[in-house]
């Protein structure tokens, strides 16, 4: 399992992942991993979070697929289903962050803002071990006030 704090104000996160039994290629897809700059980029073309929020979810659509070789499940889960999960037991996952049987994934979490998350990755081969490499973004806004005089 792998948490996540997410900061103060954010209205949306993001990961990007890969799965391999080779860690070599994990190393190297990491390399690639870029989710933060390209977001960003998405970010800075608009103006106002409700214009970035139909700007991200176009970006997280552009940004391409990492590569992945193996299969995995990815379950989002909270503070309470944590080491329920690890210990293999029946937690509660969020469907909003988690897939199954996937070798690499670009997910959107909206509804799910809570921290610490954990994003748990479970190998469903008894007999291969398995490397992942993930990348994770928050997008958070902050309120700036001020006042203009009538004069």
């Amino acid at each position: 399992t792998l948490p996540v704090q997410l900061p103060a104000n954010t209205v949306e996160w993001y990961y990007i992942f890969s799965a391999s039994r080779d860690q070599a290629v994990i190393d190297n897809t990491l390399q690639g991993f870029s989710l933060a700059k390209d977001l960003g980029g998405f970010l800075l073309k608009s103006t106002g979070y409700g214009m970035a929020e139909g700007v991200l979810s176009q970006g997280i659509d552009a940004i391409t697929q990492p590569p992945g070789s193996d299969y995995c499940d990815v379950a989002l889960v909270d503070q309470n289903n944590f080491q329920l999960y690890e210990s293999g037991g029946a937690a509660r996952y969020y469907p909003e962050g988690s897939r199954s049987n996937i070798q690499s994934g670009k997910i959107r979490v909206v509804e799910t803002l809570f921290t610490p998350s954990y994003l748990g990755f479970k190998n469903g081969d008894s007999y291969h071990g398995i490397s992942v490499g993930v990348e994770v973004v928050a997008v958070t806004v902050k309120q700036y006030y001020s006042s203009v005089d009538g004069e």
